[in-house]
């Protein structure tokens, strides 16, 4: 596909018209006539510009790396962010479709295609050393030409390209407007799936270390059926000391993030916490006003007036990340355990982050935010530790004291006995 191809209001592409004697297209509204550019199709595109399709609309195209530029079919346009565009598309292995979700970068960051590039691969990189049916899958990340249709290629093009395995359903926002009337059991049986995954991002990354999401929110995760599955994990990171950005959306974020820029395990299980009131209540978090929370899960149908089960579910919602439950499944497990009758503690809380737990991002402040400081050596809060007896009598000097005169008597014993044997 050469330069000033257009898509129509059909959803077809056609090539560039013969301008006339008075310089205008020719053209007519419907349908994109031969050498036509309809007149309700606004501005000619920019080379290498993706299609602005409507959300939703079908347009027949297909992408993929140089030496393969029709590998994926792209069937239809399902949303609009920051990064670029996600498609629901296809790839034909042995003639068999396999369902796939293709993200397109956005034309403005092209630009900077390497730093996109490198960022991409990284999530990919981050993403294929999992293995939960929680969490979404990656397939490739490969640059090429832009969209086109079948056959015409324009490999003066350049384009990113970020390709997972698709995830069929619905977000979880849509499911909580999907089902009004659910209740406790329907809502708490898919936090628990979704705390699976939460746990086992923590725990199985590349060489065992944690990974954060730090975006969990109903947005990014995807029902079907009784399965939950957390996508978009553009801002993931392994937990090191490296400098990161404040990123998140505000209702999910948790104080320490907010006040300190503190990312941890903790802050991603209080985003959890938040997710999963939303869940049960259809509100969106106020961690600002907990009495108000704690009122509106005891009027979710099933735990109508149980204050003991907001008190279960609270905790996860603690401005303290230490006193967070540390094991997001068992924390879902100890919620519904106090919800059938039962009172089992909770699950423990989390133990004190060092420097090699957390993450910092500076305060929120006016314009783009400046990059972090590094992590400093010491710990971000002193260790806790276990109360003391309140003996510190020093009884276990005194015992070393006598086992130094035991055994000095002995050896003087020795060396006596010794001296008897050769006088006799």
């Amino acid at each position: 596909m050469g330069p000033g191809w257009y898509l129509a209001t059909d959803g077809r592409w056609y090539p560039p018209a013969a301008p006339s004697a008075g310089g205008a297209l020719r053209g007519t509204l419907a349908g994109g006539p031969a050498g036509g550019r309809p007149a309700d199709a606004g501005p000619p595109r920019a080379q290498g510009h993706i299609p602005a399709g409507a959300i939703g609309h079908s347009v027949p195209m297909v992408a993929g790396p140089l030496d393969d530029p029709d590998r994926f079919r792209l069937l239809r346009l399902q949303s609009r962010g920051g990064e670029g565009e996600l498609w629901q598309g296809e790839i034909l292995i042995d003639r068999v479709a396999i369902p796939v979700a293709v993200k397109v970068i956005h034309p403005s960051n092209a630009a900077n295609i390497v730093e996109w590039r490198a960022r991409w691969q990284r999530q990919a990189e981050l993403l294929r050393s999992l293995d939960h049916p929680g969490l979404v899958k990656v397939r490739d990340v490969f640059e090429g030409p832009v969209p086109h249709p079948p056959g015409a290629i324009d490999p003066s093009t350049r384009s990113l390209y970020l390709v997972m395995n698709w995830v069929q359903g619905q977000t979880l926002e849509q499911w909580v407007g999907t089902y009004p009337n659910r209740t406790f059991t329907d809502a708490i049986r898919l936090v628990e799936r979704l705390a699976s995954a939460v746990d086992h991002l923590h725990t199985g990354g590349l060489g065992g270390w944690p990974i954060v999401h730090r975006d969990i929110k109903p947005a990014n995760v995807i029902i079907n059926g009784s399965k939950a599955c957390l996508v978009d994990f553009g801002f993931a990171r392994i937990l090191s000391d490296q400098p990161m950005t404040l990123v998140g959306t505000p209702s999910y974020l948790a104080p320490e993030v907010l006040s300190r820029g503190m990312y941890s395990e903790a802050s991603d299980r209080f985003a959890l916490g938040g997710t999963a009131f939303f869940t049960l209540t259809g509100r969106r978090p106020d961690p600002d006003d907990p009495a108000a929370m704690a009122a509106a899960l005891c009027g979710v149908p099933g735990v109508e007036g149980r204050d003991d089960v907001a008190a279960a579910f609270m905790v996860m919602l603690s401005p303290d990340p230490y006193q967070r439950p540390r094991n997001a499944t068992a924390w879902v497990h100890s919620v519904v355990a106090v919800a059938g009758g039962e009172r089992p503690a909770l699950a423990p809380p989390a133990p004190p982050l060092t420097a090699a737990h957390v993450m910092y991002a500076p305060a929120p402040s006016a314009g783009s935010p400046p990059r972090l400081p590094p992590v400093p050596n010491s710990p971000v809060a002193p260790a806790l530790t276990a109360p003391t007896s309140g003996r510190s009598d020093g009884r276990g000097f005194k015992i070393a004291l006598y086992c130094i005169g035991f055994a000095i008597l002995a050896c003087l014993g020795i060396l006596l006995g010794i001296g008897l044997m050769r006088f006799l």
